[in-house]
């Protein structure tokens, strides 16, 4: 962590997950990213809240399909999903840029 500014180490350390950090570490990095990261910022507490819940559809989903069609998603396919998912998400908040972000 000694590369990071204090701004980026105290966001960092205010942030529950490692998915979280890496989705913050991303878009402070993205070209034209505000010099507080007051975008970053938010983009990373909203992964924060989106990525528990996105696993726990994806495992809901799997559950029922399951139940109604005898298979269901190994973990590797989940975490494709989910990164699918997330992908998606980054898009979403930062339009016009070609994401590379899969949480």
């Amino acid at each position: 962590m000694t590369n990071y500014t204090i701004l980026q180490r105290n966001v960092l350390g205010s942030l529950e997950s490692d998915e979280a950090q890496k989705a913050f570490l991303w878009a402070c990095d993205l070209k034209g990213a505000d010099r507080y990261q007051y975008r970053a910022e938010a983009f990373a507490r909203a992964v924060d809240r989106l990525g528990p819940q996105v696993a726990d559809l994806i495992d809901a989903a799997e559950r029922i399909f399951r139940e109604q069609k005898g298979f269901g998603l190994n973990a590797d396919e989940k975490a494709d999903l989910h990164r699918f998912v997330m992908k998606r998400h980054s898009a979403y908040r930062f339009p016009g840029i070609k994401s590379d972000y899969g949480g």
